[in-house]
């Protein structure tokens, strides 16, 4: 805190027939005064007019920063350029963090969302590659899409609502093998993701995060897309998501809060969790944390969650990353949230000692599925579902592995999973491919 004293300049005295040098400080401060009373008033009317939230302020800032910078960005990953970002930008998305961008859905009892990663598959002259997988996922999750809001709030039409997803998070490893070669105008955004998951089955937000493949690549492009598209969503490399549903007693709020773990562990290069480098920048790593603790100390949300692309648990071949569990459990402890990753090719669903549910959703499709797992990452109690394997034959439910005797379940190509959060709970959904249930389990509000 800055110590402020007061000057102890003699006082001026004004010589007859001349003009006070302490009269024109006066003016001077009084014009000052006047022009702070000003700004303090159209900040107000501005402040009452948007209900408090300076988000445009915010976005405007952000790219003014951004921006500057985009030239560093335009072959890679710039650390000097991020820590720029980190600390330019940081008091404006604290400030997004205290009002948020927010959703209503008020005529609802419950809201759902999808969670997919490791999804965006390599690029050959413009096409993708394993386009029956990608097409086939694709389908599963749009059957689970909300087509706008229901009708009336006793019809049939809401009850079927209730079960659609109304926005999708993206959880990392969005464009293999190298991420974005180019800039925002890069045609991959348009074979991968645009074609992919086209407007009309897909008429809703795609929350993204950054994963360990995309910093291969320009990471600066996938933030700056956001201002191209009206689906693609990364106003930076750590935001949050706050969406309500329901009125009265019965209104519930659900804030995301998505980070960049490679930012707080460092670049995974085929390596196992625990082996992971640590932070490039101590600097951004910590400014990152700040504003995740801020974030999630001034929630008022009734559910949490924290998604990254490092797992923390995970009997994946990449398996936990204390790092990032170090890092993150204490504050999941704290403020009773969980936790959605990829980046480990299987689909798991982990249950910790603290009653904290751990969702691994990494075979979006972008590569193989599935990698091999491993029962001794983490203890056999915790592993609620799990398939892994060269085609999630070898499925494990509650501790117990199925092998291929999962009859329906194997032979698996893809999937994603489904979050649906209720008044008093919510429920993780398993998916195939084609949008199957594999299992689904229900989490009591704390």
């Amino acid at each position: 805190m800055r110590n402020f004293t007061v000057s102890s300049e003699p006082q001026c005295k004004r010589p007859r027939g001349r003009t006070s040098n302490c009269s024109k400080r006066s003016e001077g401060s009084a014009v000052v005064r006047a022009f702070g009373r000003l700004v303090f008033i159209l900040c107000w009317f501005g402040y009452c007019c948007v209900g408090g939230d300076c988000l445009v302020t915010a976005k405007i800032q952000h790219r003014q920063v951004t921006a500057k910078i985009q030239h560093q960005h335009s072959t890679g990953y710039n650390l000097q350029a991020d820590q720029q970002v980190g600390r330019q930008v940081q008091p404006e998305l604290q400030q997004l963090t205290r009002t948020g961008s927010h959703h209503m859905h008020r005529n609802r009892s419950s809201l759902t969302f999808l969670a997919i990663g490791d999804w965006g598959p390599e690029d050959t002259d413009g096409e993708c590659t394993s386009d029956s997988v990608q097409a086939m996922i694709s389908q599963g999750m749009a059957k689970l899409i909300a087509k706008g809001e229901p009708a009336s709030s006793g019809s049939n039409v809401q009850q079927q609502q209730q079960q659609h997803a109304d926005f999708v998070l993206l959880l990392g490893d969005n464009f293999y093998p190298r991420g974005i070669e180019g800039d925002e105008f890069s045609e991959r955004f348009q074979s991968t993701f645009e074609k992919r998951f086209a407007s009309d089955d897909f008429d809703c937000p795609f929350y993204a995060i950054l994963g360990n493949h995309d910093y291969l690549g320009n990471t600066t492009a996938q933030i700056q897309y956001t201002q191209h598209s009206t689906r693609w969503k990364m106003p930076h490399r750590w935001h949050k998501v706050s969406k309500s549903f329901g009125s009265g007693r019965n209104l519930r709020r659900v804030d995301i809060f998505l980070v960049d773990t490679i930012i707080m562990a460092g670049m995974s290069s085929q390596i196992e969790g625990r082996f992971l480098p640590g932070p490039e920048s101590k600097q951004l790593a910590k400014s990152q944390l700040d504003w995740l603790e801020h974030s999630m100390a001034h929630s008022k949300a009734h559910y949490k969650f924290v998604a990254g692309h490092y797992p923390i648990y995970s009997i994946g071949p990449h398996g936990p990353s204390p790092l990032v569990g170090s890092t993150l459990l204490p504050l999941l402890k704290k403020y009773n949230a969980h936790y959605l990753c990829g980046h480990d090719h299987d689909v798991q669903v982990l249950q910790d000692k603290d009653g904290i549910v751990h969702v691994v959703s990494g075979i979006g499709g972008g590569d193989k599925c599935c990698y091999k797992g491993s029962m001794n990452s983490v203890p056999a109690e915790w592993v609620k579902f799990a398939a892994t394997g060269r085609e999630g034959e070898f499925i494990t439910v509650n501790g117990e592995v199925k092998g291929d005797e999962s009859g329906s379940s194997g032979g698996l190509k893809g999937g994603f999973a489904s979050i649906r959060v209720g008044l008093e709970d919510f429920s993780v959904v398993v998916h195939g491919e084609d949008g199957r249930e594999l299992y689904s389990i229900k989490v009591d509000r704390k």
